[in-house]
């Protein structure tokens, strides 16, 4: 804790590089506060039933991921509630909150893409055609310890070093709020840039690696499966399922985490060697306790709304941990918790038994076990 100490009690002084002039606000950053906010809490309730049913089935790497995703959602809403528009002369200073985000945000990236990696990992491994039996409660601990080892270490590294390589005490924008800045030397290259563009690049063998295991499997079973309708179903549910996986990390997920990987590379990599007193005792442009407000015409357009790209998981999480029959039922007895019942007649009466039964089983883990 000393080096959150050292930033609470370091002096500071606010810097305004690039003043806005009035309007400070315009219908564009306002419909983007209320898609971000409403869409951030509508995201965190669909993936609370998923995030609840992982933990109880000792899913450690989906887990994970939904809950890296909420807590990502929250810190988005509340940072757009408070930094709403361009008007930094009335902006809160962040004090204190600043100081603190980056140890709550930081971490959370590399435990979004070493999840998926963790993911895609354990799919190509049920997919394997040398096993055909569950897993034994050892074979799980161990499952478990080994998708910890590479989900934690990395992150658990990263808020050990945003102190010493930070470039700047923080900067706070638009809409984004708090926002950390590391200093581009090695550290930053070996320690947060080259571990995304690997994790993303595993994640997309993974994926390949199941899909073409799972067509193995199909192509041995299929004598078998034509005599069955019932298993036919089932299999033809987790070929479009495993497909949609593979979807998902090749087409949005991979393509915009190397594009962010390849921006970052590019604007921080040129730079002299990693040297903690002259960061903290420069000055050039400005000191490193000077807080920079930048209004959102300082930013790109990525830069204004990357946070939209953790806000859109919750479709995928809700899709493939959100609607088994257990799930639905949870579903069905919040909402007639909350009144919901005396509305809308159906919820009395449960989950249809056909909707229940095309929905049991969308669970990955368990399914391909």
């Amino acid at each position: 804790m000393a080096p959150v100490t050292g930033m609470l009690t370091a002096r500071a002084s606010l810097l305004i590089p690039d003043p806005p002039s009035a309007p400070y606000t315009n219908a564009y950053l306002q419909a983007n506060l209320v898609c971000r906010v409403v869409l951030a809490l509508l995201a965190n309730a669909g993936c609370w039933v998923p995030l609840r049913n992982l933990c109880r089935q000792g899913e450690l790497a989906p887990a994970v991921f939904v809950g890296t995703v909420i807590v990502a959602n929250c810190l988005a809403a509340a940072n757009a509630l408070a930094w709403r528009d361009d008007d930094v002369y009335r902006w809160w200073d962040g004090r204190v909150w600043c100081d603190l985000h980056a140890y709550l945000y930081q971490p959370l990236m590399p435990l979004y893409w070493l999840s998926v990696v963790a993911i895609t990992r354990n799919l190509a491994q049920q997919m394997d055609l040398s096993r055909a039996s569950p897993l034994s409660g050892r074979e799980r601990r161990r499952k478990r310890l080994v998708q910890a080892l590479i989900v934690f270490p990395l992150p658990v590294v990263q808020a050990s070093l945003l102190y010493p390589i930070s470039s700047q005490r923080y900067r706070i924008v638009t809409l984004t709020g708090c926002m950390w800045s590391g200093h581009p030397s090695w550290p930053l290259f070996v320690f947060f840039l080259a571990p995304r563009l690997l994790a993303v690049l595993a994640s997309v063998y993974y994926a390949v690696l199941t899909w073409r295991r799972y067509s193995l499997v199909a192509q041995f079973t299929r004598p078998a499966l034509m005599s069955n309708g019932s298993a036919a179903s089932r299999a033809s549910r987790t070929r479009r399922r495993l497909f949609l996986v593979m979807v998902c990390i090749l087409v949005p997920y991979a393509p915009v985490e190397c594009y962010v990987a390849a921006t970052q590379f590019r604007a921080f990599f040129l730079s002299n060697g990693f040297d903690f007193h002259g960061i903290r005792q420069r000055a050039d442009p400005f000191p490193w306790n000077t807080i920079l407000l930048l209004p959102s015409s300082n930013l790109s357009f990525f830069e204004l709304n990357h946070q939209y790209l953790v806000i859109a998981t919750a479709a995928p999480v809700f899709y493939f941990f959100g609607m088994t029959g257990e799930a639905a039922g949870i579903c069905h007895r919040a909402l007639r918790t909350v009144g919901l019942g005396r509305v809308l007649p159906w919820l009395r009466e449960g989950p249809a038994s056909g909707r229940t039964d095309r929905q049991s089983g969308i669970l990955l883990q368990a399914e391909t076990e």
